[in-house]
């Protein structure tokens, strides 16, 4: 993945950055990642120590630097080692591909959190005094940065290693908590939380809610320290913040497919694309068996505000991030779903109506029962859609629970 000198790093991070980085009216401050705090006024909570850093290549300063080079090379600490998460340092591995075991970038050895080890090991934090976490998540219970960094968080604690997590946007969280609460049965790499889908907190904040609530067990008590941000708000867009977007896995390639991705990624556990293998995966759902009329005509039955989806046809490919996608080369026929105003957009209204939309097809099929399940965190979901249980009152459910989940959680609120 990436070569051992400053000079790649330096290279591939950076050009990422200037090509993503949005342009500012004069004298409007951006926000500062718990990155950007770190390097900047913070690093005498590193002085003296060894340092373990769990991160990937999402983990960009204000200044164009990865945290690494802000790291690496310095006389008052030393950075032993790097932990790389699902997709990898490089972010371009397809989901649940497997990740190299060990490499180094810029002579630090690295150990995958991804595969056979999902947490590090007793002896990966030997000579290791603070585990530093950071990298950009998108605010979705099942997307595994979450499990990742609560699995390092135990470990750090169990072999009495201090825990710092350097705060980012969560970039759905002006949407607020949303969904079906985590079935307890359903706990899973993809599910470790006991949060709605969407539940509208930075990972630092779930840090701190995780220990206060005991949603894990430790056998020596946490040290966690969260560096914060500074300027950021829960009412902003990823795009207000004057952080780059580098795509934290190769399918949401840009902030737009973010948007989408609470709404359509439980199609992976059915016999429909996701988008996965195009240009715009989790914004195309489709099949070739399927027609792309019918489907508009029949979810056009659903009052989905702050949507257009339209008929489309689609051929996924092989490629980065998608080695094998569903129908690879087969024209595809289904929808393409844009979000046109986000203070109207509810994405697990649009989520219910797109499965009731494609369940009503008899050809439509749940082929990984408990992939989809772990996803919604709930069973017989599909069930009760093809049964003709309304949508409205699925949604009135899970807006009473993801409520009062709301409610509690703003008492470990930063921001």
């Amino acid at each position: 993945m990436m070569k051992n000198s400053v000079h790649t790093v330096s290279v591939f991070v950076t050009l990422a950055v200037l090509l993503l980085l949005p342009t500012y009216s004069r004298g409007q401050a951006p926000v500062l990642s718990g990155a950007d705090v770190l390097v900047t006024d913070s690093l005498h909570l590193l002085k003296g120590k060894r340092v373990g850093l769990v991160t990937n290549r999402s983990a960009v300063c204000s200044d164009g630097r990865h945290l690494i080079e802000h790291l690496a090379g310095r006389k008052e600490f030393q950075l032993r080692k790097i932990f790389t998460p699902e997709h990898g340092f490089s972010g371009t591995f397809s989901a649940g591909e497997r990740v190299g075991e060990r490499e180094r970038i810029m002579g630090i050895p690295v150990v995958s959190l991804y595969g056979n080890q999902r947490a590090p090991r007793r002896e990966d934090l030997y000579e290791i005094d603070i585990l530093i976490f950071d990298m950009q998540d998108v605010g979705v219970r099942f997307y595994t940065y979450a499990s990742t960094m609560l699995l390092s968080l135990q470990a750090a604690a169990d072999n009495s290693v201090e825990f710092l997590v350097c705060d980012r946007p969560n970039p759905l969280a002006f949407l607020g908590a949303r969904g079906p609460m985590l079935d307890p049965d359903l706990k899973s790499f993809v599910g470790m939380m006991p949060v709605p889908i969407l539940h509208g907190m930075t990972l630092g904040e779930l840090a701190r809610m995780a220990v206060s609530e005991k949603w894990l067990v430790f056998r020596r008590a946490p040290k966690l320290t969260v560096v914060r941000m500074r300027g950021w708000s829960r009412a902003m867009s990823f795009s207000e913040t004057g952080l780059a977007w580098i795509p934290p896995s190769p399918n949401i390639p840009r902030i737009e497919t973010m948007l989408v991705y609470p709404a359509t990624c439980y199609f992976e556990g059915t016999n429909i694309s996701e988008g996965r293998g195009t240009d715009y995966p989790f914004a195309l759902i489709g099949a070739p068996f399927l027609s792309a009329d019918s489907v508009v005509t029949r979810f056009q039955r659903y009052s989905v505000a702050g949507v257009t989806v339209i008929p489309v046809s689609f051929v996924p490919k092989r490629r980065t991030g998608a080695m094998n996608p569903k129908f690879e080369g087969q024209v595809c026929q289904g929808v393409s779903i844009t979000i046109t105003d986000r203070t109207k957009y509810d994405p697990m209204r649009l989520a219910l109506s797109l499965m009731a939309t494609f369940f009503h097809f008899r050809s439509v099929e749940i082929t990984k029962t408990k992939h989809f399940d772990y996803l919604v965190g709930e069973k017989d979901l599909a069930e009760r859609l093809r049964s003709g249980t309304a949508v409205d009152d699925i949604l009135a459910r899970w807006n009473r629970v993801s409520s009062r989940f709301h409610d509690r959680s703003k008492s470990y609120y930063l921001y």
